[in-house]
């Protein structure tokens, strides 16, 4: 004969959502401290039978303060490499951003989007970028982020830092292609790329100049014929003004806070979308520790 109690204990371990059940749940998380002292945390919760990922970006004001949700989103639980959430300072100010990064795309390229924190007057995450590529790094005045060209050339694209750690152009100033080493130079030289899109909105095309062979600084010539050939556009737009289909949504988080949807087109698949949609809005939820 089972006791009444043994028997409640064992139908609470087996019914879903009981503390039995979430503790078979896993957290992939990554923290870091910013240089004011504040924290930022990714999260990845999978748990089994279920058939979404739980992604969170996690804001603490300073050491101590509770953690307060300030993005969320869904993907498969599967083992698939996208989306995925990690931290950044690409630019090496001691201020990290969130980074997801979608699905492949052609070569090893993949959407990729920094996510950066505005605390007031609303706490907050906004968009610092979103290009296509690999991971983003700073040179100079310039956010560049690296790609796949085509099967001779590697590119990389040249955004303008427009408010550092917060603002960066919403298209590039200019493309350097760099052939991949062992190509015949006659035939796949390395160029300066301008799109006349950052001219002219209704022109798809682009000029492209040949960089001299013996030039050491590809980047520094692009820049200075772009400017010269008055190529490169003035003024320049940002990231955060693009109002494309794929721009920012949010729902109302506890107190004066936002929660900024992860669940981004580019970055999931429409099957994928469709299986993880965002959640519902629902009871604003609290601080995490």
């Amino acid at each position: 004969m089972i006791r009444p109690l043994l028997l409640t204990s064992l139908l609470l371990a087996a019914w879903p959502g009981t503390a039995a059940t979430a503790a078979a749940c896993q957290d992939n998380a990554e923290t870091r401290r910013n240089a004011d002292g504040s924290r930022l945390r990714v999260t990845e919760r999978r748990c089994p039978n279920e058939p979404c990922a739980q992604l969170t970006v996690s804001y603490a004001r300073a050491k101590g303060q509770p953690f307060r949700v300030l993005a969320e989103g869904r993907r498969p639980n599967d083992d698939a490499p996208s989306p995925a959430l990690s931290l950044i300072d690409w630019d090496h100010d001691g201020q990290f951003e969130a980074m997801i990064t979608g699905h492949t795309l052609f070569g090893a390229n993949t959407w990729v989007y920094l996510l950066g924190v505005s605390p007031m007057p609303v706490l907050q995450m906004h968009w610092v970028f979103k290009g296509v590529g690999y991971e983003p790094y700073k040179q100079g005045p310039y956010l560049v982020q690296p790609g796949h060209d085509s099967v001779a050339a590697d590119a990389r694209d040249f955004y303008r830092i427009l408010v550092p750690g917060k603002q960066v152009a919403f298209k590039p100033e200019f493309r350097v292609l760099d052939p991949h080493p062992g190509e015949n130079p006659a035939e796949v030289p390395p160029l300066c790329q301008f799109n006349l899109s950052n001219l002219n909105p209704f022109s798809d095309d682009s000029i492209e100049v040949r960089i001299p062979r013996k030039t050491r600084n590809r980047a520094a010539y692009c820049e200075q014929l772009g400017h010269r050939r008055h190529l490169i556009p003035r003024p320049l737009t940002a990231n955060a003004d693009d109002s494309d289909d794929d721009s920012p949504s949010y729902r109302d988080g506890p107190g004066p806070t936002r929660v900024m949807n992860l669940n981004i087109s580019n970055v999931l698949d429409r099957d994928a979308e469709q299986r993880c949609p965002w959640p519902e809005p629902g009871p604003a939820r609290g601080p995490q520790v």
